[in-house]
């Protein structure tokens, strides 16, 4: 055998040795959730009495729930996963709207969010409500630092995180007062971008609770007063 033909059996013997510890490619780019919510062919609806009346036509047993703007009380976005679809709803300035109430009193839909269900700051009562990160902490028996939505969800749909557009997440936080348009004419404030970020967000909470119930976890439910 030459040299080089020998040379090149080592070289073969090394990387095969080490290739195990090579983190997979999506480990080493990351997938942001925004963009795995639309990959799998997740879609945006605006608030509607027509998008409210496919919501309920559907009749979910299960939605997920989270807010944006929650420095607001009610907050300035509400997004409402079911199926592949998020429902993005504008509250009030100072309750939320009727066909969103009525979902929350409903005891026969659960409500699932990703922490206290009164991190949220809707102002209004909960019925059936499950909080996802401790469903998750309860059904792995996972110790260590709290983890954020993308972390958790990513564990559990891919085996890796997601990465989430920080300044996406901030710019909700910009707000000092509320926008006075609603979603009507929520293309002077709300952005393509910022719709997506907002809707990954409720649909990975669905997903993340849709694999722990399919495992046979069972969550622990319970019913949020207003806040």
């Amino acid at each position: 055998m030459s040299a080089v033909a020998v040379c090149r059996a080592w070289a073969r013997r090394v990387f095969n040795a080490w290739r195990p510890l090579v983190p997979p490619r999506h480990h080493r780019k990351p997938v942001k959730l925004e963009s795995a919510f639309l990959e799998a062919g997740g879609s945006v609806d605006l608030a509607s009495d027509a998008s409210w009346r496919a919501l309920w036509n559907a009749k979910p047993r299960v939605v997920a729930l989270d807010a944006e703007g929650t420095h607001f009380s009610p907050p300035l976005l509400v997004q409402v996963a079911y199926g592949d679809r998020v429902l993005l709803d504008v509250p009030g300035h100072v309750v939320v709207g009727r066909e969103l109430r009525r979902l929350l009193a409903d005891e026969s839909i659960t409500k699932v969010f990703f922490g206290p269900p009164s991190r949220e700051h809707l102002g209004a009562a909960i019925a059936n409500a499950v909080d996802a990160q401790a469903f998750e902490v309860a059904a792995t028996g996972y110790v260590g630092k709290q983890r954020g939505l993308a972390a958790v969800a990513g564990d559990a749909l891919r085996r890796a995180p997601f990465a989430k557009r920080k300044d996406l997440q901030r710019s909700f936080g910009f707000y000092r007062s509320r926008p006075q348009f609603g979603l009507s004419h929520s293309r002077h404030w709300l952005s393509p971008e910022q719709r997506a970020y907002a809707a990954a967000d409720a649909w990975a909470t669905l997903a993340l609770y849709e694999s722990l119930a399919a495992e046979g976890h069972a969550p622990a439910r319970e019913d949020a007063p207003a806040t």
